[in-house]
């Protein structure tokens, strides 16, 4: 994993079963609403299970915060 000012790159390892492994970014992104959000480029989505997984860590909740604080 890597945090970035307005992103966070993911590896998934295991992806599906498969033994293989894949790399995306989730990114800050306002929604429809106004409201920033975390979107997932993998599943074009602001809620999937790499959104969930991702909010659970805390380097990505002080890159959120420290984004949403900046607005």
């Amino acid at each position: 994993m890597n945090v970035y000012e307005d992103h966070v790159t993911i590896m998934e390892t295991n992806h599906e079963g498969t033994g293989r492994e894949r790399i995306f970014n989730i990114y800050i992104r306002e929604n429809g609403q106004g409201h920033l959000r975390l979107w997932c480029e993998e599943d074009e989505s602001f809620d999937c299970y790499h959104v969930g997984y991702a909010l659970t860590l805390a380097p990505v909740q002080d890159m959120f915060a420290r984004v949403r604080g900046g607005k």
